[in-house]
């Protein structure tokens, strides 16, 4: 595998630090270790140069697996999208967030904006 980026590592540290603070006391928080595909609540990817990979072959394997919620954070594009409904191999609907804020099915009582996860937008204009 290619070793992650700057940006990919920024976001996985910011995700940690907003599931670990809002859900730890509710559910166990992984991050970049294995899990049983079972008893899962949501599975976040963060994807630069693995988003086909995500996308192709890991999504399958999540809805095949009953998985309710998987979120793929793409790096490059800025954005989160949001896959529910699993059937044997897909999710639909599919909901892409790119601002405003995302709220897990597990978690309908906390939001999360797109800022904190993806860190604040790159400013258009020179410092």
């Amino acid at each position: 595998m290619t070793p992650i980026g700057i940006r990919h590592a920024l976001c996985v540290d910011l995700l940690t630090r907003v599931f670990s603070r809002r859900f730890a006391d509710r559910a166990v928080v992984r991050v970049q270790n294995p899990v049983r595909l079972e008893d899962v609540l949501l599975v976040v990817e963060v994807a630069d140069t693995s988003l086909g990979r995500d996308r192709g072959r890991k999504l399958p394997l999540y809805a095949g697996a009953g998985i309710a919620e998987v979120w793929i954070v793409n790096v490059d594009a800025r954005g989160i999208e949001v896959y529910r409904k699993p059937s044997s191999t897909r999710y639909t609907p599919v909901q892409c967030f790119r601002e405003g804020t995302v709220t897990a099915l597990a978690f309908p009582d906390e939001s999360i904006s797109v800022d904190e996860i993806l860190g604040p937008p790159p400013s258009d204009h020179p410092a």
